[in-house]
């Protein structure tokens, strides 16, 4: 997952990564992303950049998932 954004925050340098789901809480899987992210990204693009569990926690996806349903059903009205 570490390499993945990596790529992506080459790509389209963020100011911040949240992540969500499960896995969010564990301090140890954040901490393997944040090494991926420093070790595959220029040092200019990881300077700055905030990397956080997002403050929905284990509710990301659903809350995601719910926010897609809305969309859909709101653009069919």
């Amino acid at each position: 997952l570490g390499e993945a954004m990596s790529a992506i925050a080459g790509l389209l340098n963020p100011e911040a990564i949240f992540i969500g789901g499960v896995l969010s809480t564990s301090e140890t899987f954040l901490a393997a992303i944040r090494a991926a992210l420093y070790a595959n990204c220029h040092p200019l693009i990881t300077r700055n950049l905030i990397i956080e569990a997002a403050s929905t926690g284990q509710d990301a996806g659903l809350l995601g998932a719910l926010a897609i349903a809305r969309s859909v059903l709101d653009d069919a009205s």
